[in-house]
C-alpha cells in the first residue's frame, strides 16, 4: 500500500481545484453567453497574476485594452469583474437606461469598513431613494448658486494661506474643502488646519483607504472569515483595521450632528 504522505494530499489538492475549475469554466460556457475577450484565469487567483499592481489596478486594466479590447472580462481571486475601457462605450451602455444599471455592486466589507451609510455605494431600493431624495434638493444644479458667496470665501482663504505658506500644498488645499462643505452642511466653520471635527474626517478617510484599498478587498471578499477574527489573533490586521473604521465612522456620523444640534437648541 502506497505511503500517502503531504505531498500527496498536496498534489490531490492541486488536481482536484483545477478540476473543478475546469468544470466551471466548461458549465459557464455552456450554460451562459460568451463573455467578453480578456486575461487567463487560473484556479483560486483567476486573472490576479495578469494585472500587475493590484494596489493599482487601472494601470493593469489600461494594459488589457490594447491586449483584449474596451470590454474585458476578468476574475481577480474569486470575484468576476467587466471592464469598460472606453468613454464612447460607457455612454452607450450606461447613458439614458439607469434603470437597468442604477445598482451598485455590493461588497461584503462595506460595513465592517462603516462604508454601508455612503449613499455612493448604496444599494438601489427605497432606502437609496429616499437618501437621493434628500440629497437632490439642496445640491441640485438650480439650488447651486445660493453657495457661491461661501466658496468664493473658501477660495480667498486658500489664496491667502499659499501666500503665507506656499509649500503646504496639500494642506491648504485640504482647508478650503473643509471650510466650504462643513459650513454648508453643519453650520461649522473650522478655524485652524487642525481642527478637531476635520480631523475626524481625515482620520476616517485614511483608514478607509489604507483598509479598503483594491488589493484588501478583494483578500477580504474571497476569505470573508478574517473579519471575523478576534482582534489578538496574528494576522488580525483586517480585523483590527475594521475595529479602528467603525470607531472613526460612528465619529464622522454622530460628532458634527452632535455640533449642529447644540447649535439648534441655543438659537
Amino acid at each position: 500500500m502506497l505511503d500517502a504522505g503531504p505531498g500527496s494530499y498536496l498534489a490531490t489538492s492541486i488536481f482536484v481545484l483545477a478540476g473543478l475549475s475546469w468544470c466551471r469554466k466548461y458549465w459557464n460556457s455552456c450554460s451562459h453567453l460568451p463573455l467578453p475577450p480578456g486575461p487567463p484565469s487560473f484556479p483560486i487567483v483567476g486573472s490576479i497574476l495578469s494585472l500587475g499592481d493590484p494596489v493599482r489596478p487601472w494601470l493593469g486594466f489600461d494594459a488589457w485594452r490594447s491586449a483584449y479590447g474596451d470590454i474585458v472580462y476578468a476574475r481577480l481571486l474569486n470575484k468576476p469583474i467587466l471592464v469598460i475601457n472606453s468613454v464612447e462605450v460607457a455612454k452607450d451602455l450606461f447613458d439614458g437606461k439607469s434603470t437597468t444599471y442604477s445598482d451598485r455592486p455590493q461588497s461584503i466589507v462595506y460595513e465592517p469598513f462603516s462604508m454601508d451609510y455612503n449613499i455612493g455605494v448604496m444599494p438601489y431600493g427605497d432606502r437609496w431613494r429616499l437618501h437621493r431624495r434628500i440629497f437632490h434638493h439642496p445640491f441640485r444644479q438650480a439650488a447651486t448658486s445660493i453657495y457661491h458667496t461661501e466658496l468664493l470665501r473658501s477660495a480667498h482663504m486658500m489664496l491667502f494661506r499659499f501666500l503665507q505658506d506656499p509649500t503646504s500644498y496639500a494642506s491648504h488645499f485640504e482647508m478650503f474643502l473643509s471650510s466650504f462643505i462643513l459650513p454648508i452642511i453643519y453650520d461649522y466653520e473650522p478655524k485652524v488646519k487642525d481642527d478637531h471635527i476635520v480631523h475626524i474626517m481625515r482620520r476616517y478617510l485614511e483608514l478607509v483607504v489604507a483598509g479598503l484599498g483594491p488589493g484588501a478587498a478583494m483578500v477580504m471578499e474571497t476569505f470573508p472569515f478574517l473579519s471575523r477574527l478576534p482582534t489578538w489573533f496574528p494576522g488580525a490586521t483586517f480585523k483590527r483595521a475594521s475595529v479602528e473604521c467603525l470607531q472613526a465612522g460612528h465619529d464622522v456620523k454622530e460628532v458634527p450632528f452632535q455640533h449642529i444640534k447644540e447649535r439648534m437648541m441655543t438659537v
